[in-house]
């Protein structure tokens, strides 16, 4: 493979970069040391708003009539009908397919970045880096 091919293989891998995908994905990090859960809600609103959207009409009740919060029976009711229908061959587990998809496309968002700035950096293509992405804080690990 030439060098030529190479890089015209990295533009081509760039080309649907969209930095405001990856700004607004990095501001969905904040949630995942709040809550896990809350991080996995944010951020399939951002990269899957649409199919996010359908998936939970299909597998919750309307938010009208939404468990008490103090209800741990009725939540974990709620819980089982949603496991049951994102199981295999469960009326909903295309829909929880589609929006994990669409969010790990847009997880590609932090490396086409870096690839893409790399790229333009070193003049191997043409254009303007706007967002170069949260820079990333090295934690030890936990014991």
């Amino acid at each position: 493979r030439t060098s030529s091919r190479f890089f015209q293989d990295c533009r081509d891998f760039v080309r649907n970069y969209d930095w405001e995908l990856h700004q607004t994905l990095d501001g969905t990090t904040v949630w995942r040391e709040v809550e896990d859960s809350l991080f996995w809600h944010h951020s399939f609103e951002v990269t899957s708003g649409a199919a996010y959207a359908a998936y939970r009409s299909e597998v919750l009740p309307p938010q009208a009539s939404w468990p008490d919060r103090e209800d741990l029976p009725a939540i974990e009711a709620v819980l089982a009908r949603c496991g049951s229908a994102v199981a295999e061959g469960g009326p909903a587990r295309a829909l929880a397919e589609d929006v994990y998809q669409q969010f790990l496309e847009a997880s590609s968002m932090p490396v086409k970045a870096s690839f893409r700035t790399a790229l333009i950096d070193h003049g191997i293509m043409a254009g303007e880096v706007i967002y170069r992405g949260e820079p990333r804080i090295e934690r030890p690990p936990s014991e």
